[in-house]
């Protein structure tokens, strides 16, 4: 929820508590994950995904 000014009820909580409004590094997990999952997209693409033999067998092994 937001309150009049338009900042979201967890930004007035970290403000009364002294901490950041979000964790450290969360943007790099996010940069980090679309990484991954493009990665994986890109591999399966026209791919369906049938069995776990599929998925175990086809995926590189730096993953």
């Amino acid at each position: 929820m937001e309150d009049q000014t338009g900042r979201p009820r967890r930004a007035h909580l970290a403000d009364e508590h002294r901490l950041p409004p979000s964790p450290r590094g969360t943007s790099e997990w996010n940069q980090i994950e679309h990484r991954w999952c493009s990665r994986i997209s890109m591999n399966w693409r026209g791919r369906p995904l049938t069995s776990h033999e599929v998925i175990a067998t086809t995926t590189p092994d730096w993953l």
